[in-house]
């Protein structure tokens, strides 16, 4: 292999892992905030757990973020229930607490909001926050969960750090993946095996972020561990290629 192409394949290989860095952060630290919230305030319980909270995936110390679910009222009658929401204060054994009464009219859908900041975060690392909708006849008593994971970067807001993530994430494996390629033209042996090995981790970042950005944490979660070991199997391959 001549100079120029061994620092190709360099510079190939070092895009696709800082994309490849960025894109594991991104998925790893939402799926444990969300199994952390899982676990908060486990004293509630409810019939139905639901998946339609939406929080923002990071916020930072200036910052203040915006929770918020979309109910509806899917019966042919005015429908009254309560809503209780705690969210970590400082600690895990702290909370604070708001209820709202909602008296919603016949298929009538409306979206909650309620704000939380850094100063919620237990350990000064995630927002904790849990959703309690108390039995409506004839509707269930529901809750739903989410985390946040606090980052002190003053500078920028939790949609920020989402974003450059998610570039990163995509420019870096994108990027690699293309150089290796155009490198190694045309792919035989190694260098193909290489180049799917590339082609598989884009299509598990992708799905394990959409997962954890949609709040399904359970799949998010079981799908990073599994991650992790084909990550050492991926590692081996490259190191010990025989």
């Amino acid at each position: 292999m001549n100079r120029s192409k061994a620092l190709s394949s360099l510079l190939a290989f070092i895009l696709f892992v800082s994309g490849l860095l960025a894109g594991l952060i991104w998925w790893g630290s939402s799926a444990w905030a969300d199994l952390e919230a899982s676990l908060f305030d486990p004293a509630v319980s409810a019939d139905v757990i639901l998946n339609n909270l939406r929080c923002p995936q990071f916020i930072t110390p200036e910052e203040i973020g915006t929770i918020s679910i979309r109910l509806q009222n899917p019966t042919d009658r005015i429908l009254r229930q309560t809503a209780r929401i705690h969210v970590s204060y400082g600690f895990v054994t702290l909370m604070r607490e708001e209820s709202v009464i909602i008296e919603m009219q016949p298929r009538e859908t409306r979206q909650l909001e309620w704000f939380v900041s850094a100063e919620d975060a237990a350990w000064g690392r995630l927002v904790l926050v849990r959703l309690h909708l108390f039995r409506s006849f004839p509707l269930p008593s529901r809750t739903a969960t989410c985390g946040i994971v606090l980052v002190n970067l003053p500078w920028l807001n939790g949609n920020h750090i989402t974003l450059l993530l998610a570039l990163l994430t995509l420019a870096g494996t994108l990027g690699g993946w293309q150089r290796w390629v155009k490198t190694h033209q045309p792919l035989v042996n190694r260098q193909r095996n290489v180049a799917t090995l590339m082609v598989a981790w884009i299509i598990l970042l992708v799905v394990g972020n959409l997962l954890a950005f949609l709040g399904i944490w359970v799949a998010a979660g079981v799908l990073f561990l599994l991650s992790m070991i084909f990550l050492i199997i991926s590692a081996t391959y490259l190191i010990y290629p025989a």
